[in-house]
Protein backbone atom coordinates (compact mmCIF):
# COMPACT_ATOMS: atom_id res chain seq x y z
CA UNK A 1 0.00 0.00 0.00
CA UNK A 2 0.81 3.61 -0.28
CA UNK A 3 0.92 6.27 2.30
CA UNK A 4 1.43 10.25 1.96
CA UNK A 5 3.85 11.60 4.73
CA UNK A 6 2.59 14.91 3.03
CA UNK A 7 -1.14 14.01 4.42
CA UNK A 8 -0.30 13.50 7.85
CA UNK A 9 -0.67 13.14 10.96
CA UNK A 10 0.75 9.81 11.30
CA UNK A 11 2.49 7.95 14.11
CA UNK A 12 5.08 9.29 14.87
CA UNK A 13 7.16 5.82 15.13
CA UNK A 14 7.15 2.76 13.25
CA UNK A 15 8.60 -0.71 13.07
CA UNK A 16 9.59 -3.16 10.10
CA UNK A 17 11.71 -5.79 9.16
CA UNK A 18 13.26 -4.28 6.32
CA UNK A 19 13.80 -0.84 5.33
CA UNK A 20 14.58 0.58 1.96
CA UNK A 21 15.84 3.93 0.98
CA UNK A 22 14.49 4.75 -2.63
CA UNK A 23 11.74 3.69 -4.95
CA UNK A 24 14.07 3.45 -8.08
CA UNK A 25 14.51 0.48 -10.49
CA UNK A 26 17.12 -1.14 -7.28
CA UNK A 27 14.60 -0.15 -4.58
CA UNK A 28 11.21 -1.74 -6.24
CA UNK A 29 13.05 -4.80 -7.19
CA UNK A 30 14.53 -5.26 -3.66
CA UNK A 31 10.95 -4.95 -2.04
CA UNK A 32 9.06 -6.91 -4.80
CA UNK A 33 11.26 -9.89 -5.09
CA UNK A 34 12.05 -10.43 -1.35
CA UNK A 35 8.69 -9.64 -0.77
CA UNK A 36 7.21 -12.62 -3.45
CA UNK A 37 10.04 -15.07 -1.15
CA UNK A 38 9.38 -14.07 1.83
CA UNK A 39 5.74 -12.82 2.44
CA UNK A 40 5.88 -12.83 6.10
CA UNK A 41 8.18 -9.59 6.19
CA UNK A 42 7.39 -6.19 7.23
CA UNK A 43 8.60 -4.06 4.34
CA UNK A 44 8.56 -0.77 3.90
CA UNK A 45 9.83 1.21 1.28
CA UNK A 46 10.54 5.41 2.22
CA UNK A 47 10.49 7.39 -1.15
CA UNK A 48 11.40 11.06 -1.28
CA UNK A 49 8.96 12.09 -3.61
CA UNK A 50 5.78 11.35 -4.64
CA UNK A 51 3.70 9.87 -7.54
CA UNK A 52 3.94 12.56 -9.80
CA UNK A 53 7.26 14.67 -11.22
CA UNK A 54 8.82 16.94 -8.27
CA UNK A 55 8.21 20.53 -8.07
CA UNK A 56 10.89 23.08 -8.39
CA UNK A 57 11.63 23.30 -4.70
CA UNK A 58 11.62 19.47 -4.89
CA UNK A 59 14.17 19.01 -7.16
CA UNK A 60 16.33 21.93 -5.62
CA UNK A 61 17.08 19.35 -2.79
CA UNK A 62 19.28 17.76 -5.45
CA UNK A 63 21.25 21.16 -5.96
CA UNK A 64 24.80 21.31 -5.34
CA UNK A 65 28.08 22.62 -6.59
CA UNK A 66 29.89 21.00 -9.71
CA UNK A 67 33.61 22.09 -9.37
CA UNK A 68 35.57 19.47 -11.38
CA UNK A 69 36.72 19.54 -14.94
CA UNK A 70 33.71 18.76 -16.34
CA UNK A 71 31.12 20.70 -15.75
CA UNK A 72 28.03 18.39 -14.59
CA UNK A 73 24.43 19.21 -13.42
CA UNK A 74 23.48 17.56 -10.14
CA UNK A 75 19.63 18.33 -10.13
CA UNK A 76 18.71 18.04 -13.57
CA UNK A 77 20.13 14.04 -14.17
CA UNK A 78 18.18 13.13 -11.01
CA UNK A 79 14.54 12.16 -10.81
CA UNK A 80 12.67 12.52 -7.05
CA UNK A 81 9.60 10.19 -7.44
CA UNK A 82 8.38 6.99 -6.97
CA UNK A 83 10.19 4.99 -10.34
CA UNK A 84 13.46 7.38 -9.59
CA UNK A 85 15.58 7.68 -13.18
CA UNK A 86 13.43 4.93 -14.75
CA UNK A 87 11.12 7.99 -15.74
CA UNK A 88 13.57 9.42 -17.84
CA UNK A 89 15.47 6.32 -18.83
CA UNK A 90 16.51 5.36 -22.98
CA UNK A 91 15.95 1.75 -22.62
CA UNK A 92 19.39 0.79 -23.57
CA UNK A 93 19.92 -2.97 -21.91
CA UNK A 94 22.82 -5.04 -22.60
CA UNK A 95 25.12 -6.73 -19.15
CA UNK A 96 29.06 -6.00 -18.49
CA UNK A 97 31.25 -7.97 -20.20
CA UNK A 98 33.02 -10.98 -18.94
CA UNK A 99 36.00 -8.92 -18.55
CA UNK A 100 34.54 -5.84 -17.26
CA UNK A 101 34.61 -7.68 -13.95
CA UNK A 102 38.57 -8.36 -13.89
CA UNK A 103 40.93 -5.95 -12.38
CA UNK A 104 43.32 -4.53 -15.12
CA UNK A 105 45.63 -2.31 -13.54
CA UNK A 106 47.32 -1.32 -16.64
CA UNK A 107 43.87 0.21 -17.51
CA UNK A 108 43.22 1.62 -14.41
CA UNK A 109 40.42 -0.69 -14.12
CA UNK A 110 39.43 -2.14 -10.48
CA UNK A 111 37.83 -5.49 -10.41
CA UNK A 112 34.58 -6.73 -8.96
CA UNK A 113 34.53 -9.39 -5.79
CA UNK A 114 32.10 -11.35 -7.99
CA UNK A 115 32.42 -12.62 -11.56
CA UNK A 116 29.81 -12.22 -14.45
CA UNK A 117 28.65 -16.34 -14.28
CA UNK A 118 28.16 -15.46 -10.47
CA UNK A 119 25.38 -13.11 -11.82
CA UNK A 120 23.96 -14.84 -14.77
CA UNK A 121 20.77 -16.19 -12.94
CA UNK A 122 20.26 -12.83 -11.80
CA UNK A 123 20.72 -10.95 -15.43
CA UNK A 124 18.11 -13.53 -16.89
CA UNK A 125 15.97 -12.32 -14.08
CA UNK A 126 16.63 -8.96 -15.24
CA UNK A 127 15.26 -9.32 -18.50
CA UNK A 128 11.94 -10.46 -17.01
CA UNK A 129 11.95 -6.93 -14.89
CA UNK A 130 12.74 -4.68 -17.66
CA UNK A 131 10.56 -6.29 -20.78
CA UNK A 132 12.92 -7.69 -22.96
CA UNK A 133 11.99 -10.76 -24.15
CA UNK A 134 15.37 -12.23 -25.83
CA UNK A 135 18.36 -12.76 -23.52
CA UNK A 136 20.84 -13.69 -26.44
CA UNK A 137 23.42 -10.86 -27.20
CA UNK A 138 25.37 -12.86 -30.24
CA UNK A 139 24.96 -10.79 -33.78
CA UNK A 140 24.85 -14.70 -35.61
CA UNK A 141 21.26 -14.79 -33.91
CA UNK A 142 20.16 -12.08 -36.03
CA UNK A 143 18.79 -12.69 -39.31
CA UNK A 144 20.36 -12.83 -42.92
CA UNK A 145 18.88 -9.60 -43.84
CA UNK A 146 20.28 -7.82 -40.86
CA UNK A 147 23.66 -10.47 -41.10
CA UNK A 148 24.92 -9.18 -44.37
CA UNK A 149 24.95 -5.78 -43.03
CA UNK A 150 27.38 -6.20 -40.36
CA UNK A 151 31.12 -6.06 -40.80
CA UNK A 152 32.94 -9.57 -40.87
CA UNK A 153 34.92 -9.71 -38.22
CA UNK A 154 35.81 -13.73 -38.51
CA UNK A 155 39.00 -14.41 -36.87
CA UNK A 156 39.99 -10.86 -36.25
CA UNK A 157 41.89 -10.26 -32.82
CA UNK A 158 41.25 -6.87 -32.71
CA UNK A 159 37.49 -6.36 -33.32
CA UNK A 160 34.00 -8.44 -32.85
CA UNK A 161 30.44 -7.72 -33.62
CA UNK A 162 27.78 -7.53 -30.68
CA UNK A 163 24.60 -6.27 -29.75
CA UNK A 164 22.43 -3.75 -27.32
CA UNK A 165 18.48 -4.82 -26.81
CA UNK A 166 16.10 -2.22 -25.66
CA UNK A 167 13.40 -2.31 -23.23
CA UNK A 168 10.18 -0.51 -24.01
CA UNK A 169 11.48 1.17 -22.23
CA UNK A 170 9.86 -0.04 -18.51
CA UNK A 171 8.64 2.82 -16.25
CA UNK A 172 8.84 1.08 -13.09
CA UNK A 173 6.96 3.89 -11.71
CA UNK A 174 4.09 2.97 -14.09
CA UNK A 175 4.26 -1.02 -14.49
CA UNK A 176 5.00 -1.79 -10.33
CA UNK A 177 3.13 0.53 -8.83
CA UNK A 178 -0.19 -1.79 -8.36
CA UNK A 179 2.14 -4.58 -7.08
CA UNK A 180 2.99 -2.41 -4.17
CA UNK A 181 -0.34 -0.92 -4.08
CA UNK A 182 -1.88 -4.45 -3.28
CA UNK A 183 1.02 -6.10 -1.29
CA UNK A 184 0.13 -7.29 2.16
CA UNK A 185 3.68 -6.96 3.27
CA UNK A 186 4.68 -3.42 1.72
CA UNK A 187 4.20 0.20 2.24
CA UNK A 188 5.43 2.71 0.17
CA UNK A 189 5.82 6.02 2.19
CA UNK A 190 5.77 8.81 -0.18
CA UNK A 191 7.44 12.12 -0.03
CA UNK A 192 9.46 10.80 3.08
CA UNK A 193 13.13 11.62 2.53
CA UNK A 194 15.74 10.48 5.10
CA UNK A 195 16.36 13.08 7.17
CA UNK A 196 18.95 11.77 10.09
CA UNK A 197 20.45 8.60 11.65
CA UNK A 198 20.42 6.72 14.87
CA UNK A 199 23.18 4.03 15.13
CA UNK A 200 25.67 1.61 17.71
CA UNK A 201 28.79 0.43 16.83
CA UNK A 202 27.63 -2.00 14.25
CA UNK A 203 24.58 -1.22 14.04
CA UNK A 204 21.70 1.44 12.30
CA UNK A 205 18.76 0.95 14.45
CA UNK A 206 16.63 4.16 13.41
CA UNK A 207 15.72 6.16 10.23
CA UNK A 208 13.69 9.71 10.35
CA UNK A 209 11.84 10.29 7.27
CA UNK A 210 10.27 13.92 6.40
CA UNK A 211 9.51 16.65 3.58
CA UNK A 212 9.08 19.76 2.89
CA UNK A 213 5.65 18.98 4.52
CA UNK A 214 7.27 19.35 7.77
CA UNK A 215 5.60 15.65 8.42
CA UNK A 216 8.19 13.40 10.04
CA UNK A 217 8.33 9.48 11.31
CA UNK A 218 11.29 7.57 13.20
CA UNK A 219 11.36 4.08 11.88
CA UNK A 220 12.88 1.84 13.35
CA UNK A 221 14.14 -1.26 11.11
CA UNK A 222 16.38 -4.88 11.30
CA UNK A 223 17.95 -4.50 8.24
CA UNK A 224 18.46 -1.53 5.49
CA UNK A 225 18.67 -0.78 2.43
CA UNK A 226 19.79 2.86 0.81
CA UNK A 227 18.65 2.66 -2.79
CA UNK A 228 19.25 6.30 -3.80
CA UNK A 229 20.93 6.07 -6.80
CA UNK A 230 24.86 6.99 -7.48
CA UNK A 231 25.02 10.41 -5.99
CA UNK A 232 22.23 10.33 -3.00
CA UNK A 233 23.26 7.41 -1.63
CA UNK A 234 26.98 8.48 -1.06
CA UNK A 235 25.60 11.70 0.08
CA UNK A 236 23.78 9.98 3.05
CA UNK A 237 26.83 7.42 3.62
CA UNK A 238 28.59 10.45 3.97
CA UNK A 239 26.64 12.14 6.26
CA UNK A 240 26.78 9.06 8.22
CA UNK A 241 30.26 9.43 8.28
CA UNK A 242 30.44 13.11 9.14
CA UNK A 243 27.80 12.11 12.37
CA UNK A 244 30.86 9.99 13.67
CA UNK A 245 29.86 6.16 12.83
CA UNK A 246 33.26 4.71 12.92
CA UNK A 247 32.08 1.76 10.38
CA UNK A 248 35.34 0.38 8.54
CA UNK A 249 32.69 0.92 5.00
CA UNK A 250 31.73 4.55 5.92
CA UNK A 251 35.56 5.44 6.45
CA UNK A 252 36.92 3.28 3.54
CA UNK A 253 39.03 6.03 1.41
CA UNK A 254 36.90 4.96 -1.13
CA UNK A 255 33.63 5.91 -0.02
CA UNK A 256 32.21 8.90 -2.66
CA UNK A 257 35.25 8.34 -4.44
CA UNK A 258 35.75 6.88 -7.92
CA UNK A 259 32.75 8.56 -9.17
CA UNK A 260 32.16 7.88 -12.80
CA UNK A 261 29.90 8.87 -15.86
CA UNK A 262 30.06 7.21 -19.35
CA UNK A 263 30.84 9.71 -22.31
CA UNK A 264 31.04 9.77 -25.95
CA UNK A 265 33.55 10.84 -28.04
CA UNK A 266 33.26 11.24 -32.19
CA UNK A 267 36.85 10.18 -33.07
CA UNK A 268 37.01 10.59 -36.53
CA UNK A 269 34.99 9.45 -39.82
CA UNK A 270 35.04 6.61 -41.69
CA UNK A 271 34.10 5.79 -45.64
CA UNK A 272 32.61 2.40 -45.90
CA UNK A 273 30.85 0.03 -47.79
CA UNK A 274 27.01 1.18 -48.70
CA UNK A 275 24.55 0.34 -45.54
CA UNK A 276 26.45 -0.85 -43.04
CA UNK A 277 24.35 -1.07 -39.61
CA UNK A 278 25.46 -0.27 -36.27
CA UNK A 279 22.72 1.91 -35.16
CA UNK A 280 18.92 0.95 -33.57
CA UNK A 281 17.15 -1.73 -35.46
CA UNK A 282 13.88 -3.51 -36.05
CA UNK A 283 15.05 -7.84 -35.62
CA UNK A 284 12.23 -10.21 -35.86
CA UNK A 285 12.82 -10.78 -31.63
CA UNK A 286 12.18 -6.75 -31.35
CA UNK A 287 14.94 -3.57 -31.37
CA UNK A 288 18.60 -4.25 -31.44
CA UNK A 289 21.55 -2.27 -31.86
CA UNK A 290 24.61 -3.93 -34.03
CA UNK A 291 28.09 -2.12 -31.98
CA UNK A 292 31.80 -3.16 -32.61
CA UNK A 293 33.34 -3.25 -29.66
CA UNK A 294 37.53 -4.24 -29.15
CA UNK A 295 37.67 -8.15 -28.16
CA UNK A 296 38.65 -9.77 -24.92
CA UNK A 297 41.83 -10.31 -26.13
CA UNK A 298 43.15 -6.57 -27.65
CA UNK A 299 41.63 -5.17 -24.63
CA UNK A 300 43.91 -7.25 -22.46
CA UNK A 301 46.69 -7.39 -25.14
CA UNK A 302 46.98 -3.15 -25.31
CA UNK A 303 45.56 -2.26 -21.66
CA UNK A 304 42.63 -0.18 -23.50
CA UNK A 305 39.86 0.54 -21.64
CA UNK A 306 36.43 -0.99 -23.03
CA UNK A 307 34.12 0.63 -25.52
CA UNK A 308 31.94 0.35 -28.34
CA UNK A 309 31.26 2.21 -31.64
CA UNK A 310 28.59 2.93 -33.64
CA UNK A 311 28.23 4.53 -37.38
CA UNK A 312 25.94 7.08 -37.76
CA UNK A 313 25.74 8.46 -41.67
CA UNK A 314 27.65 11.54 -41.95
CA UNK A 315 25.79 14.98 -43.26
CA UNK A 316 27.22 15.53 -46.85
CA UNK A 317 29.16 18.61 -45.64
CA UNK A 318 31.68 16.22 -43.56
CA UNK A 319 32.22 13.52 -45.46
CA UNK A 320 35.17 12.06 -47.37
CA UNK A 321 36.25 13.26 -50.75
CA UNK A 322 33.94 10.75 -53.74
CA UNK A 323 36.40 7.34 -54.30
CA UNK A 324 38.46 7.47 -51.31
CA UNK A 325 38.22 3.70 -50.85
CA UNK A 326 37.46 2.71 -54.35
CA UNK A 327 41.20 2.05 -55.52
CA UNK A 328 41.08 -1.69 -55.99
CA UNK A 329 44.57 -1.28 -57.47
CA UNK A 330 45.20 -0.56 -53.73
CA UNK A 331 43.28 -3.62 -52.09
CA UNK A 332 39.94 -1.97 -51.70
CA UNK A 333 37.07 -4.53 -52.96
CA UNK A 334 35.25 -1.30 -54.21
CA UNK A 335 31.66 -0.77 -54.90
CA UNK A 336 28.77 2.32 -53.12
CA UNK A 337 30.65 3.54 -49.83
CA UNK A 338 29.20 5.86 -47.38
CA UNK A 339 30.53 8.16 -44.66
CA UNK A 340 29.70 7.40 -41.31
CA UNK A 341 30.60 9.73 -38.41
CA UNK A 342 32.11 7.31 -35.42
CA UNK A 343 30.67 7.73 -32.16
CA UNK A 344 31.84 5.70 -29.23
CA UNK A 345 30.73 5.28 -25.60
CA UNK A 346 33.50 5.12 -23.37
CA UNK A 347 34.62 3.00 -20.03
CA UNK A 348 35.91 5.47 -17.62
CA UNK A 349 39.29 4.44 -15.60
CA UNK A 350 38.77 4.30 -11.98
CA UNK A 351 39.90 7.90 -10.80
CA UNK A 352 39.72 8.49 -7.35
CA UNK A 353 40.08 12.39 -8.13
CA UNK A 354 36.34 12.38 -9.23
CA UNK A 355 34.55 12.63 -6.15
CA UNK A 356 31.76 13.53 -4.10
CA UNK A 357 31.97 15.57 -0.66
CA UNK A 358 29.65 17.14 1.44
CA UNK A 359 29.19 21.11 1.35
CA UNK A 360 28.94 23.52 4.21
CA UNK A 361 25.67 24.92 2.19
CA UNK A 362 22.78 22.69 3.48
CA UNK A 363 19.13 22.19 1.66
CA UNK A 364 15.53 23.24 2.85
CA UNK A 365 15.54 19.94 5.11
CA UNK A 366 19.04 20.42 6.79
CA UNK A 367 20.96 17.83 5.28
CA UNK A 368 24.61 19.35 3.59
CA UNK A 369 24.71 19.43 -0.01
CA UNK A 370 27.33 18.04 -2.10
CA UNK A 371 29.92 18.88 -4.45
CA UNK A 372 30.92 17.04 -7.62
CA UNK A 373 34.40 17.09 -8.68
CA UNK A 374 33.94 15.20 -11.89
CA UNK A 375 37.83 14.30 -13.13
CA UNK A 376 37.81 12.82 -16.54
CA UNK A 377 41.36 10.58 -16.88
CA UNK A 378 42.77 12.20 -19.72
CA UNK A 379 44.09 8.57 -20.60
CA UNK A 380 40.15 7.71 -21.23
CA UNK A 381 40.80 10.13 -24.36
CA UNK A 382 43.89 8.22 -25.60
CA UNK A 383 42.45 4.84 -24.96
CA UNK A 384 39.60 5.44 -27.07
CA UNK A 385 41.59 7.35 -29.84
CA UNK A 386 44.14 4.00 -29.97
CA UNK A 387 41.39 1.53 -30.19
CA UNK A 388 39.65 3.79 -32.79
CA UNK A 389 43.36 4.53 -34.51
CA UNK A 390 43.81 0.64 -34.66
CA UNK A 391 39.85 0.09 -36.07
CA UNK A 392 40.99 2.37 -39.34
CA UNK A 393 44.11 0.56 -39.96
CA UNK A 394 41.72 -3.15 -39.74
CA UNK A 395 39.20 -1.85 -42.14
CA UNK A 396 42.32 -0.78 -44.18
CA UNK A 397 43.94 -3.98 -43.94
CA UNK A 398 40.34 -5.27 -45.02
CA UNK A 399 39.94 -3.86 -48.13
CA UNK A 400 37.18 -2.18 -46.68
CA UNK A 401 37.17 1.31 -46.71
CA UNK A 402 39.41 4.37 -45.20
CA UNK A 403 39.35 6.66 -42.05
CA UNK A 404 39.96 9.70 -40.97
CA UNK A 405 41.07 10.90 -37.24
CA UNK A 406 39.96 13.70 -35.81
CA UNK A 407 42.80 15.95 -33.47
CA UNK A 408 42.56 15.07 -29.90
CA UNK A 409 42.31 18.16 -27.47
CA UNK A 410 42.16 16.54 -24.66
CA UNK A 411 41.52 19.64 -22.21
CA UNK A 412 38.82 20.94 -24.69
CA UNK A 413 37.30 17.44 -24.65
CA UNK A 414 36.53 17.31 -20.99
CA UNK A 415 35.62 21.02 -20.74
CA UNK A 416 33.04 19.97 -23.19
CA UNK A 417 32.46 16.56 -22.24
CA UNK A 418 28.74 15.74 -21.14
CA UNK A 419 27.58 12.99 -18.99
CA UNK A 420 24.82 10.51 -19.64
CA UNK A 421 23.45 10.53 -16.31
CA UNK A 422 24.78 6.91 -14.99
CA UNK A 423 26.12 7.83 -11.36
CA UNK A 424 28.37 4.88 -10.66
CA UNK A 425 31.20 4.21 -8.33
CA UNK A 426 30.78 6.31 -5.68
CA UNK A 427 30.52 3.05 -2.77
CA UNK A 428 32.37 0.65 -4.48
CA UNK A 429 32.32 -3.17 -3.86
CA UNK A 430 35.31 -4.69 -2.75
CA UNK A 431 36.45 -8.05 -0.57
CA UNK A 432 37.96 -5.32 1.98
CA UNK A 433 37.16 -2.32 3.17
CA UNK A 434 40.56 -0.84 2.33
CA UNK A 435 39.30 -1.39 -1.39
CA UNK A 436 35.96 -0.46 -0.84
CA UNK A 437 32.64 0.61 0.76
CA UNK A 438 30.44 -2.52 0.57
CA UNK A 439 31.25 -6.59 0.14
CA UNK A 440 30.38 -8.90 -1.74
CA UNK A 441 26.87 -9.10 -0.40
CA UNK A 442 26.57 -5.10 -0.87
CA UNK A 443 26.33 -5.15 3.14
CA UNK A 444 28.90 -2.02 4.24
CA UNK A 445 31.78 -3.68 5.62
CA UNK A 446 31.76 -3.20 9.44
CA UNK A 447 27.85 -2.83 9.91
CA UNK A 448 25.68 -5.68 10.70
CA UNK A 449 22.43 -4.19 8.89
CA UNK A 450 23.05 -1.77 6.14
CA UNK A 451 23.13 -2.45 2.59
CA UNK A 452 23.55 -0.11 -0.62
CA UNK A 453 21.79 -1.21 -3.74
CA UNK A 454 22.50 0.36 -7.06
CA UNK A 455 24.70 1.65 -9.73
CA UNK A 456 26.82 3.19 -6.67
CA UNK A 457 28.34 -0.17 -5.62
CA UNK A 458 29.56 -0.49 -9.39
CA UNK A 459 34.03 -0.90 -8.94
CA UNK A 460 34.36 -0.44 -13.00
CA UNK A 461 31.87 0.34 -15.43
CA UNK A 462 31.86 -1.32 -18.72
CA UNK A 463 30.35 0.91 -21.65
CA UNK A 464 26.75 -0.84 -21.20
CA UNK A 465 24.10 1.52 -19.75
CA UNK A 466 23.92 0.41 -15.98
CA UNK A 467 19.95 -0.22 -15.33
CA UNK A 468 20.51 -4.16 -16.45
CA UNK A 469 22.79 -4.51 -13.89
CA UNK A 470 21.10 -2.39 -11.09
CA UNK A 471 18.13 -4.66 -11.44
CA UNK A 472 20.34 -8.11 -11.52
CA UNK A 473 22.09 -6.90 -8.25
CA UNK A 474 18.73 -6.23 -6.45
CA UNK A 475 17.25 -9.78 -7.77
CA UNK A 476 20.91 -10.82 -6.38
CA UNK A 477 20.47 -8.62 -2.82
CA UNK A 478 17.00 -9.76 -2.70
CA UNK A 479 18.24 -13.38 -2.38
CA UNK A 480 20.25 -12.59 0.03
CA UNK A 481 18.56 -10.68 2.30
CA UNK A 482 15.81 -13.70 2.26
CA UNK A 483 18.49 -16.59 2.39
CA UNK A 484 20.36 -15.30 5.53
CA UNK A 485 16.91 -14.12 7.72
CA UNK A 486 16.14 -10.44 9.14
CA UNK A 487 18.20 -9.64 11.47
Amino acid sequence: MFTNLADGPHSANRQCDLLILGAGPAGITVALETAAKAPDLNIIVAEAGGLEPSSAAELDLYAGDSEGSSPYSLSTTRLRYFGGTSGHWGGWCRPLDAIDFIARQQAGLAGWPINKPELMSHYRAAHQWLDIPDDNYDPKRLEPGLQEKLIDFSGNEWFQNRLFHFSPPTRFGTKYRSAIEQSDSIECLLNAAAVSYEHTDTRLNKVTVGGLHGQQITIQANRVVIAMGGMESARHLLLMQQQGWQAAGLNSPKLARGFADHFGLRPGILQLQADRIYQRTESSTGPVMPIITPTPEALTSEAWQNACMMLQITPAANRLPPGYTNHQALGFLGGDTWSYTVQMVLQPRSNENSRLELSTQTDALGLPRIKLFWEIDPRDYQSAQSIFTRFTHEIGRLGLGRGQLKPLDTKLRRRSASGTAHHMGTARMAEHAADGVVDRNLKVFGTDNLYVAGSAVFPSFGYSNPTMTIVALAHRLAAHLTATGTH
